[in-house]
């Protein structure tokens, strides 16, 4: 009886390890796709750099460094958005963005810096 306990211990804490290696495991591929609001942050020593057009198909940007997705106002530009490496060339495709689910994913863990450009929405 006590070897039958044992054993059991065993298993259900094989069981229990196995399971919480899963769950971290399908978090860290849910983290590889952050959604907007969540992507702009300095997990690879990245530097983000927002650009935030002030009027309207005007194309003059403010910089702002703070971490933070701007407001509903802006729609995120793909086209004008890139990123830097160490000497500072442009990385291509460092910068991958679904409109349809509103996912930015940074690419690369050469970048230093990623400058982000918003246009107005309205």
């Amino acid at each position: 009886m006590k070897k039958f306990l044992i054993i059991l211990l065993v298993v259900i804490e094989s069981c229990s390890l196995f399971l919480l290696y899963k769950s971290s495991t399908s978090k860290r591929k849910v983290d590889d796709n952050l959604p907007l609001q969540d992507v702009v942050y300095k997990e690879q020593n990245t530097e983000f750099v927002y650009l935030l057009e002030q009027n309207l198909n005007q194309e003059d940007y403010l910089e702002i460094k703070e971490i933070g997705w701007p407001s509903d106002r802006y729609q995120f530009n793909i086209n004008k958005s890139y990123c830097l490496d160490l000497e500072d060339k442009q990385i291509k495709d460092a910068l991958i963005y679904n409109a349809n689910d509103d996912i930015l994913i940074l690419d690369t863990d050469i970048a230093k810096v990623c400058y982000l450009y918003f246009k107005m929405n309205y």
